[in-house]
Parts: C-alpha cells; structure tokens; sequence
C-alpha cells in the first residue's frame, strides 16, 4: 500500500511547510528569510540521478516511521552551503572560515530536523496518514551508494514513491540551497542499518 500524494497535496505541503521553515529560522537567525521552493513527485528510479549526482556534499537522514508505507528522508546540501548555513545560526560573517565541528553538526541535524519535520508534518496532515521522522543523523557517501544501487536494481515503478522538495534560503549575505527526499521503502531502512 502506497500513500496517496497528489499534486495538489505535493503543492499545499510544500507551501505549508516552506512557510513553517522559513518563520523557524527567521527566529533561529533573527535575519529576514525568503524561500523558494520547487517540488515533484518522484519515482525511486528518478532519485537517483540526483542522489548520486554530488560530488562534494553533506548528507543526512531520518527514518520515516508510517503506518502505510514506511522509508528514508535524505537531506543533501553541498560543504558551501552547509558552512553558510553553521555560520548564519553561529553569528559569524565569513563561512569560509567555519569547519564542520561538534557545533556545526549539530547545527546540520537541527535543521534536518526541521526540514524533515515540517514537509512530514504537512503532507501528514493532507492525507490523513501517520509520518514521523526519527532523529537526523549522517550518513556515508558508502551508505548512499548502496541505497543507489538497490533503487537501480529494483523494478522500476510506475507510481510514485516518493517526493522532493528543494528549497532555497535566501539569509542576506547566503544564499543556500537543501534538497529534501522523502523516499518511501521498507528496504531503504534496512540498507541503513548496515553495517
């Protein structure tokens, strides 16, 4: 069983969520913020031009716990935007200057966390099914290779399996970029509970 996201839920999800994410970190930063943001329902197979794709990028997940259909949410940005992002919520003007340190980390897993949560929460919400995230937590680019080949593996579908957002911050001086999957497999839970 599958859960049923039409495009018009996809869209009130991401207005919903967008306007959520964008007033938290408003009070996180006490900067102004504009969002844009682009959605689409994806199948499994499509994801992973686009996971597989960066080079040079952080990545983190969240199990998705549901009583339909269960799965991942990745979160990617690229090193450049994950510094931007540390030194906005650290008060530091030049990014350049910030390494990923303990504080930094968990900078990157609050606002997984957010992200996570606020798009989960409003689709949610639309269709009337149970979607909570577990704590964020980084993962290997190993790990996102295995989860790459599984999806390529796998029978490709039809329907979709899933959704992404990207979003785009617009914090003067920053401007960063965070794609959002929401991936809905049992199997990709178990790929990363591996060792």
């Amino acid at each position: 069983m599958t859960i049923n996201i039409t495009q018009a839920k996809q869209r009130r999800a991401l207005n919903i969520g967008a306007k959520t994410v964008a007033k938290t970190l408003k009070k996180w930063t006490k900067k102004n913020v504009d969002v844009s943001t682009t959605t689409d329902l994806i199948s499994l197979s499509e994801s992973t031009d686009i996971i597989d794709a960066p080079k040079n990028y952080i990545a983190l997940y969240t199990e998705i716990e549901s009583n339909v259909s269960p799965g991942v949410s990745l979160v990617f940005m690229s090193k450049k935007d994950a510094t931007a992002l540390i030194s906005l919520l650290k008060n530091r003007l030049d990014s350049r200057a910030i390494n990923i340190d303990k504080i930094g980390k968990s900078v990157l897993i609050e606002t997984t966390n957010l992200l996570s949560g606020s798009y989960l929460n409003a689709l949610s919400r639309l269709t009337d099914v149970s979607l909570v995230s577990s704590i964020p937590a980084f993962i290997s680019k190993d790990k996102i290779k295995n989860i790459v080949k599984y999806i390529t593996e796998k029978s490709i579908k039809k329907t979709q399996d899933g959704v992404i957002f990207v979003n785009e911050f617009i914090i003067k001086p920053y401007s960063i970029k965070i794609a959002l999957f929401l991936l809905f497999d049992k199997e990709l839970l178990n790929i990363l509970a591996r060792k």
